[in-house]
């Protein structure tokens, strides 16, 4: 919970990359689902869509809430929404 209370310090200071480190860690130790949702936010935040897009898939596996679950499949909706504005392919 540490790691991922710190991780949610640096998302707030927009150091995102510095974020995705703290989660990617306390997902390695917990696998819980709310880690990998800011997982998926913070790489969202950084522009690593495809990445977002796995820790957002990552959720349903690992016993999400209903809200949480709500909330990881619309930040799946945004990330591609906003690849697609982007150009970028994130179907592979």
């Amino acid at each position: 919970a540490k790691l991922s209370d710190e991780g949610v310090q640096l998302m707030y200071a927009q150091k995102y990359a510095e974020a995705s480190a703290k989660f990617r860690e306390a997902v390695a130790r917990v696998p819980e689902a709310k880690y990998f949702f800011n997982l998926c936010t913070s790489l969202y935040q950084e522009g690593r869509f495809s990445e977002g897009l796995v820790a957002c898939a990552a959720v349903a596996n690992n016993n999400p809430t209903p809200p949480l679950q709500a909330k990881a499949n619309t930040m799946s909706d945004r990330i591609k929404a906003e690849a697609r504005a982007q150009g970028i392919d994130v179907t592979r």
